[in-house]
């Protein structure tokens, strides 16, 4: 008789939110830097494209987020798991927002008075370095799990 593990059930699901989690916060917080550093260079004159990588970044902050949740809580069960996904994606918001609040006060106080579009650009800008970060420690993470082929 073959017994199947925790492990064994939930690593499959862990593996997929991890890739996830890693495409998602490559996709988003790439949009976010090249859309802030776009707009901090032309000085705000980016009005085609700004809406679509705006939009891509953020809808994929959230996304990111929820997949990270997914793979935290993957070995959990039950409502120990739906505790856990709750709590990294508010977690993760919460982190998230304190970070562009710092990082907006510090561009008030910085670039108000140099360059219009990266003084409200900048929480946008540091959101999205995050999310690169979040990007590397998956792929780091996915390969540190890999199984070694037999």
């Amino acid at each position: 008789m073959t017994t199947t593990t925790t492990e064994s059930v939930t690593r499959p699901h862990a593996d997929r939110a991890l890739r996830a989690t890693a495409a998602l916060a490559l996709v988003s917080g790439g949009a976010l830097v090249i859309d802030t550093v776009t707009i901090a260079v032309l000085n705000r004159h980016f009005d085609p494209l700004d809406s679509i990588l705006f939009l891509a970044g953020f809808a994929g902050l959230w996304l990111t987020a929820i997949a990270l949740a997914v793979h935290l809580s993957a070995r959990r069960r039950g409502r120990a798991r739906l505790a856990l996904s709750a709590a990294v994606f508010i977690a993760t918001a919460v982190v998230l927002g304190a970070v562009a609040a710092v990082f907006d006060q510090l561009g008030r106080h910085v670039f108000a008075k140099t360059n219009i579009g990266l003084h409200g650009e900048w929480s946008f800008f540091s959101i999205g370095v995050c999310l690169l970060v979040v990007a590397a420690w998956a792929v780091r993470r996915q390969r540190e799990t890999a199984t070694p082929a037999r």
